[in-house]
């Protein structure tokens, strides 16, 4: 009588197969960093990319956008922003960084408003001050007054008074619409905060 053959050894061909699979993503970065499926692999393949130092400032680019597209993936503003800036700066004719910091900055701006987890607010809200800087005034007004309404919100006055204050001093920043009714918001919330 014959035994049949157990499908234990298939199972273990199988396990043996998906460690070599894994083991060669790992053992490849470039290949991490190009693919789109695991933000966490292609942060980690592309971080090796750019520690290597032996990458033209063209591919340097290109790795900094694929890493500020994971970081963005994972909601990870800040950092994706950084990415994406330091991506135009190594290559300022490459325009896909410009592309990804608009579609992070949009992200960022809802989750700047538009979320129940207070400290994700202040993150989001503190990274875009931090991304805007001294050049990207609108934003950082903008920015300003959210994070200082996330504040009153959550009874910080203190902070939120030094950020509505921040916001309308710069009144001056170039005169928008928007930026106009970011500066009324950043008052009447001011008001509110002096009339307690």
């Amino acid at each position: 009588m014959r035994r049949k053959r157990s499908n234990g050894a298939l199972a273990v061909v199988s396990v043996v197969g998906m460690i070599a699979v894994i083991s060669r993503a790992h053992a490849d970065p470039a290949a991490d960093c190009n693919q789109a499926g695991n933000p966490d692999a292609r942060i980690r393949g592309c971080t090796t990319l750019l520690k290597s130092g032996r990458l033209t400032p063209v591919d340097a680019a290109l790795a900094l956008h694929f890493r500020g597209s994971a970081y963005a993936d994972k909601e990870d503003f800040d950092l994706a922003l950084a990415d994406f800036d330091e991506a135009r700066k190594r290559d300022p004719r490459f325009p896909a960084p410009i592309a990804g910091m608009a579609l992070a900055l949009d992200s960022g701006r809802d989750a700047c408003t538009r979320n129940s987890d207070r400290a994700r607010q202040l993150r989001v809200c503190s990274a875009l001050i931090r991304f805007a800087g001294d050049g990207g005034l609108p934003l950082r007004r903008w920015a300003l007054v959210e994070r200082g309404l996330v504040y009153r919100e959550h009874g910080m006055r203190d902070k939120a008074i030094a950020d509505l204050k921040a916001a309308i001093a710069l009144e001056a920043a170039p005169a928008t619409e928007n930026g106009r009714e970011d500066v009324e918001r950043a008052r009447r919330a001011l008001a509110g905060l002096n009339a307690r």
